[in-house]
């Protein structure tokens, strides 16, 4: 009899092939790393800044800008209203076909 249970994977078993299949995944996991490292190592760009530049700068607290409440509350019409207009649009038999 084999020294392996049968349905048990193991490295000798078919561990190449499972390297194999996933080995462009280790290569851009690696890649992602590499770049990840180089952009934390690159200086970002400095802008110097004086005192009198600092009133154009700052946020604008005026009354002109996006009120707080709006975003969440088109967040929730976008997730609740597309897929009720997209429903309504598209005819019934394009969604679940007829038999």
């Amino acid at each position: 009899m084999a020294d392996i249970p049968l349905g048990c994977y193991t490295i000798k078993s078919h561990g190449a092939q499972i390297a194999r299949l996933h080995m462009y995944d280790w290569i851009i996991l690696v890649l992602l790393a590499v770049i990840d490292g180089l952009l934390n190592i690159i200086e970002p760009f400095h802008r110097f800044v004086g005192k009198d530049m600092m009133t154009d700068l700052r946020y604008p607290l005026q009354g002109n800008t996006v009120p707080f409440w709006a975003v969440p509350v088109c967040s929730c019409a976008a997730n609740f209203g597309l897929p009720i207009v997209y429903i309504i649009f598209v005819p019934f038999n394009k969604i679940v076909p007829l038999l």
